[in-house]
This record gives C-alpha cells, sequence and structure tokens, in this order.
C-alpha cells in the first residue's frame, strides 16, 4: 500500500511543485513504516533543491537526520544510510563558513577563528562516520581529510607579515611549512586508511578518490639515448579480479598487434617517450635479502612492513590512456606489472636513525654506531617513503648533518657516540667552498620570527 503511493507521488508530473507536494502529503499521511517514511524526505530534499528551494532543502535533510537519529531499534541500513549522508549534507554550511575566513593579518586571530570552524565541520564528520555504514564512513573520512590537507595548504598561503627582510620572509615560510605540516600528515593518515579498506573487499568512490589523491603523477622523460630501457616496456594489462593478469596482457598484445612493436624504437625511444611517473605516500615497504641458489647467491625482494605493496594502480593506468590519447601514441607499462612484480627505482631506508645500536644504525647527526670517524648521509638514512623523489631530502640531511662538523682544529661540538641528543647550533665555516653571496650559502645565525 504504502509503496504504491509513494509510486503515485514520483515526480512524474511537469511542474516540480506538483511532485512536492504530493511526497509532503505522503510524508504526512504515513509516517510508518520508518524505511519508505524516511526514503520520501530523502526525495524531498531532492526535489526541493533542483526547484532551488534550498532553505526547505535543508530542512528536509534535518528532517531525515532527526527520523533516523529517533528511531532507535526500528532503523534499518537504509535509514542509518540516509541518517549518515544527511549528517554528510549538514555539515556543508559550516564547511563554506570555515572557507569564508580568510588567513590575513593579525595572523593568530585569524588563524584562531579559522580552526574553530574547521573543528566544527570535523565534529559533523565525525557523526557521520560514526552511523556505521560503510558507504558514508568512507565519504566522511575522505572529506575530514580533504579538510586537513585544505588548512595545511591555507596555512602555507597565508598573508605575510610586511617588514620582513627577504630572509626573514624566507625563515618565516619555513616555520608556516612546519606547523603545515601535521595537518598534511593528518590527511595522509586518514586517505591511507580509506586505502586500507580495500583489503576487506571495500572499493567505493569514495576509495577510490582516496587513493587518488595518496598517488601523485609527473611526466617525466629519459635522457636521449637510454634507448634500451624500451625492453621493459609493454601493454597496458589491467589486473582484473577473477582473471589471469597474463592472459589479460595476452589479449591485450593480440589486440594490439599492428601497434605493439611501436613500443620498441631502439634507435628514438628516449625522445618520443614521456614517462608517467606515478609516485604515493603509502606506508609500504619492500626487503631485500639473499637467496642461495643453483648458480650461486643473488639478491631478492619480498613485502615488508606497512600495507601492501601495489602492482596496479588503476588511477595511473587510466591517466597513461589518457596522456596516449591526447598525444596520439600508445599508452604502456612495464613488464613486470604483467607478473605482478614490483619494480622500484630510489631505494630508500635501511640505516635508520635512532638514539642507540637497538633503536638505530646512526645516531642524530648521522654517525655510525661502532665506527667512530664514519657517517652514513645518502637515502638509506631516510626514515619513510617520501612519495617524491627522494634527493632533496637527502641533499638536506646530508647538509644538515655537515653543518655539525668543526672546523679543522676546533672542537666537535656534537656529544659523544651514543651519547643522549640535544639541541645544537650548526657551526659557521672558516672557508665555505659556496660562496658567501650565492643563494644556497649558509648564513647564521639564522633569523628567528616570533
Amino acid at each position: 500500500m504504502h509503496q504504491k503511493v509513494a509510486d503515485k507521488a514520483a515526480p512524474k508530473a511537469p511542474a516540480l511543485a506538483t511532485a512536492i507536494k504530493a511526497w509532503e502529503r505522503y510524508v504526512q499521511a504515513y509516517p510508518q513504516p520508518l524505511e519508505p517514511a524516511v526514503d520520501a524526505r530523502w526525495h524531498l530534499v531532492a526535489l526541493t533543491q533542483q526547484d532551488g528551494q534550498l532553505p526547505r532543502s535543508t530542512a528536509w535533510v534535518r528532517a531525515v537526520q532527526q527520523a533516523d537519529a529517533d528511531a532507535g531499534a526500528a532503523r534499518t541500513p537504509r535509514t542509518r544510510m540516509l541518517g549518515g549522508l544527511a549528517t554528510l549534507r549538514l555539515a556543508e554550511p559550516a564547511l563554506q563558513a570555515y572557507k569564508q575566513v580568510p588567513l590575513i593579518e593579525p595572523l593568530q586571530k585569524q588563524l584562531k577563528l579559522k580552526k574553530a570552524k574547521m573543528d566544527e565541520v570535523l565534529k559533523a564528520y565525525a557523526a557521520a562516520a560514526d552511523v556505521g555504514v560503510a558507504e558514508v564512513t568512507t565519504a566522511a573520512t575522505f572529506h575530514t581529510a580533504a579538510l586537513y590537507q585544505d588548512f595545511g595548504k591555507s596555512l602555507i598561503g597565508s598573508q605575510r607579515p610586511t617588514k620582513l627582510s627577504k630572509m626573514e620572509l624566507e625563515q618565516y615560510s619555513v616555520l608556516l611549512e612546519e606547523q603545515a605540516f601535521p595537518f598534511e600528515e593528518k590527511a595522509i593518515d586518514l586517505h591511507e586508511t580509506n586505502a586500507r579498506r580495500t583489503a576487506a573487499g571495500l572499493y567505493d568512490n569514495w576509495v577510490k578518490s582516496s587513493l587518488g589523491e595518496l598517488a601523485k603523477l609527473k611526466p617525466v622523460r629519459y635522457g636521449k639515448g637510454s634507448n634500451a630501457m624500451a625492453l621493459m616496456q609493454t601493454v597496458l594489462a589491467d589486473d582484473t579480479p577473477g582473471q589471469s593478469r597474463v592472459r589479460t596482457w595476452l589479449r591485450e598484445l593480440w589486440a594490439q598487434r599492428r601497434t605493439a612493436f611501436d613500443l620498441y624504437d631502439f634507435k628514438h625511444w628516449s625522445e618520443r617517450t614521456v614517462i608517467a611517473l606515478v609516485m604515493q605516500t603509502f606506508d609500504n615497504s619492500i626487503t631485500t635479502k639473499g637467496v642461495k641458489g643453483r648458480f650461486g647467491w643473488r639478491m631478492t625482494s619480498e613485502q615488508g612492513h606497512g600495507l601492501p605493496n601495489p602492482t596496479y594502480i588503476p588511477v595511473a593506468y587510466e591517466a597513461t590512456r589518457r596522456i596516449a590519447d591526447v598525444l596520439g601514441g600508445t599508452a604502456g607499462g612495464n613488464v613486470g606489472e604483467v607478473f605482478n612484480r614490483l619494480l622500484t627505482a630510489h631505494f630508500i631506508g635501511g640505516c635508520t636513525i635512532g638514539d642507540s645500536p637497538e633503536s638505530g644504525v646512526v645516531d642524530p647527526w648521522q654517525r655510525l654506531f661502532g665506527h667512530e670517524g664514519l657517517h652514513v648521509v645518502d637515502g638509506s638514512t631516510v626514515s619513510a617513503n617520501l612519495g617524491v623523489n627522494p634527493s632533496l631530502t637527502i641533499t638536506a640531511q646530508a647538509e644538515r648533518a655537515m653543518a655539525f662538523w668543526p672546523n679543522k682544529g676546533e672542537a666537535d661540538p656534537r656529544p659523544a657516540l651514543g651519547s643522549a641528543y640535544r639541541l645544537l647550533a650548526p657551526v659557521e665555516p672558516k672557508n665555505p667552498v659556496v660562496p658567501a653571496a650565492a643563494p644556497g650559502a649558509l648564513r647564521l645565525p639564522i633569523v628567528g620570527v616570533s
């Protein structure tokens, strides 16, 4: 009976007003059963929004949320989902209020106000996540991550004080980046939380969006003459659940048999190929080890700690195909992917920084425990997956380590190897290799900015 009335009330009439009135009559006449009554309210949310009646639409969103919240044991998975989606919708005005707060001078006052507005939005997202419906939880997780990400970007892009020198302005910007970093880390952690849900078979649009946020793509090229890299290329082979990836690859290879050999141009490959470099900030790793076989020892690898290492990134494949379409080229991937074998360009980690030999390989000044005078300042001391090319991070860590070396004939300011860490001022070089006027020259003391 109720379903028949609802069907008759469906917005088939030419005028939206007629449909809205019909659904409103249904809500008044049939407050029970709960599920179709909440569904009717949800229809009214869409219809009033379509009719430009935004205040009435918001009122119906609140009605959906309230109806589910008051239902108690009568709640169903459907009403829980609609109640959660309504809670997310109700966060929108708070989100807009947050976005309208500019980070301008006086920064402390504006920052406090923007943080308060952000907390209101976070409270609404947390309430939505508590509904316990997967689709709503993944949406709330994604929106929460996006909010933290936006706050960090707003902080970095905030208005600078006008009376700072060039050097002070540079130091001020560094301090802002340091304050923004924890918010960016929270955003990454939340996107990774969504990404981990794929292990339980959950892969909705919000999980997919989080995976997209964790993957950054940069077009790069190899230097002229690096044509042997063509041997590592082949056609793209999607990893479809329940299907052999090798068979998928063979079918794709056969489908592209007329053009597939164009990928192997050993004379001009590096000049004609654009590499879609995909970088992710997942907390994952591989471990290398030696294995003795029939022909002696060889090095191999296995899954390390953290999330599983991806052998298939759908968003990367989609982007690669779009690039190929725009350029009129052929989309390709590396041959290891066909066999779910990983290829990585930058090995980092392995010589962790710690306060003792039990917790690390080198100390905070990157001196090797147990080997006085030996320092390790390469990528092995990078402690986490950066998600980007590690060269600048390696350079920065090496520069910091070298900044504490004493000048010849002077006492070493660093504590003895194995001693407790303490803050030290960098040592000003007497005869710096970098000229004093160069942009990269070390200028001491570093100016503090309040």
